[in-house]
């Protein structure tokens, strides 16, 4: 098990969750084994469609842990993208009276640079709908309200992520002030890396608040 309560101090502990570090102990506790079970009770009909729905759910997490893998190393490398000062981690609050619940996928900052990052995470590009936008928006001032003290005077960075974004959607999320980052950017990174200097950034990398 892995402990995620990066944020939570004193009465706030309730809030913490634990999570199976394990991939392959994760997709049978969260996918094969209540999927097996159901077989044995209901139709394959509906068992397919419940194989589907708890897949995609699987699968969002996974990609949602590559996102933040992703940060990591670019940062390690030494990419200006977005340096980071921590592991970014993904928040979840419950919910409770005159308390919404809330989740952000990707909470990331730079200690040094007084940069803190928020990222949206969809398996699809088409995903990241207007109404969607709109609520992650929202997640994102609750955060902050509710727990982003420390990030007070920061510049914040509201980020997309997903395994492909086409030159016509960077376009139309960045007039938005949506900054697009999909799996190809973080191969280019780490690539064009590593064709460079020791270390130093690459010229032409895309710096916090790029788009």
């Amino acid at each position: 098990l892995r402990r995620e309560a990066p944020f939570a101090t004193g009465p706030r502990l309730r809030d913490e969750r634990y999570v199976v570090a394990d991939p392959f102990l994760r997709a049978w506790l969260t996918v094969l084994r209540p999927v097996r079970d159901l077989a044995r009770m209901r139709p394959n009909s509906f068992v397919a469609e419940d194989l589907t729905d708890r897949l995609a759910v699987l699968e969002g997490g996974a990609f949602e842990e590559i996102v933040r893998a992703a940060m990591v190393e670019t940062s390690r490398a030494g990419h200006p993208d977005f340096p980071v000062s921590a592991e970014p981690v993904s928040f979840r609050r419950k919910s409770r009276p005159g308390r919404p619940a809330f989740e952000i996928d990707v909470v990331a900052w730079d200690e040094q640079n007084r940069h803190v990052r928020f990222g949206s995470c969809k398996r699809n590009a088409r995903e990241h709908t207007r109404e969607s936008v709109a609520r992650f928006r929202s997640a994102v001032t609750e955060f902050l309200r509710a727990e982003g003290s420390r990030f007070a005077g920061w510049d914040q960075q509201i980020v997309l992520f997903s395994p492909v974004f086409s030159a016509q959607e960077r376009t139309a999320f960045g007039t938005q002030g949506l900054v697009c980052r999909d799996l190809g950017d973080y191969r280019d990174y780490l690539r064009d890396h590593s064709r460079g200097a020791n270390g130093s950034p690459v010229p032409g990398g895309q710096p916090f608040g790029s788009t």
